[in-house]
């Protein structure tokens, strides 16, 4: 084909690239690198047979690589496109399994953001929303949405860099047996949150320690923060947990089998050193009460 040829399709394809990046001056950027793509293609001697399936393939491949260098992923080079790109669209990427696999982590690490900077991640990158659209949608200034998806990206590519593992929460859930000096709620609170219920033990032991995001509850316990806001939210209504800024904390003292067991000793050493002290006034109040005529009067039984 001749180079001029090419101009018949730059509307069609410019029309492509706002729907993928959602945004005008993205989609410019990517429709040129498209064509100057196809140019250096052509300039090299090279021949396009399918122009559509070849610049489609192209843009597709820049728009991908362009996500790829947002969150530090490994980048394909337009070099590694078959000459018949056409015929075999499977085998134009030499490391496919690779990306597949880092988009399976970007996956994740989205997945474990906390609501506030996952919403206008998905929003923006997702669905092609733009900034003005997930402001009116969500009722936030501009700047609001920019600074969130800001922050979002950052952790992303915090969380690929570092790889966080699940803790031991994840594959051996512990035991929390929850107790009270006083009253239960009026529908059971605290038993009815967390009696045989494993997710908000765990998340409050986790909590427990030090205050904690969300998103570092979630990777710790290896579930999605979408799935354990909810139960972060009952747990704060319970006052089983108390917000500090974008943190949250167990409100309560947890004693583990080895603080009772070691508590034991100490509390014997009490009783010897000091029994008198204390009984002494107990006894006498018991002799006066036995005294009295109230008491005389009373059964066994009562």
């Amino acid at each position: 084909m001749e180079i001029k040829e090419l101009t018949q399709y730059i509307n069609a394809y410019l029309k492509i690239a706002v729907a993928k990046c959602g945004n005008i001056d993205d989609a410019q950027e990517l429709c040129q690198e498209t064509f100057l793509a196809a140019l250096q293609y052509l300039a090299d001697g090279k021949k396009i047979v399918n122009v559509q399936a070849w610049l489609s393939g192209v843009m597709n491949h820049k728009y991908y690589d362009a996500l790829r260098k947002k969150y530090k992923l490994p980048t394909v080079s337009i070099e590694t496109l078959s000459d018949n790109f056409a015929d075999d669209v499977t085998n134009a990427l030499t490391n496919a399994n690779d990306i597949a696999e880092d988009a399976e982590e970007l996956r994740r690490q989205i997945a474990f953001l906390s609501r506030i900077y996952r919403e206008v991640i998905i929003r923006h990158y997702f669905n092609g929303e733009s900034v003005a659209q997930i402001s009116t949608a969500l009722s936030i200034p501009e700047g609001t949405v920019k600074s969130r998806l800001s922050s979002g990206r950052t952790y992303i590519k915090e969380g690929m860099n570092d790889m966080e593992h699940y803790t031991k929460h994840s594959f051996e859930p512990q035991i929390l047996n929850v107790g009270i000096s006083g009253t239960q709620g009026i529908n059971g609170e605290p038993y009815c949150i967390t009696d045989g219920n494993l997710i908000a033990q765990n998340l409050l032991l986790l909590a427990y320690e030090q205050p904690v995001t969300e998103t570092e509850l979630a990777k710790a316990i290896g579930i999605p923060a979408a799935y354990i806001e909810s139960t972060v939210e009952t747990l704060v209504n319970a006052e089983l947990m108390k917000r500090a800024g974008g943190k949250v904390y167990t409100d309560f003292i947890i004693y583990s089998h080895t603080d009772v067991v070691n508590s034991i000793q100490p509390q014997k050493t009490l009783i010897e050193n000091n029994f008198e002290l204390f009984w002494r006034p107990l006894q006498a109040g018991l002799n006066e009460l036995r005294a009295s005529s109230f008491y005389e009067r009373l059964t066994e039984r009562k």
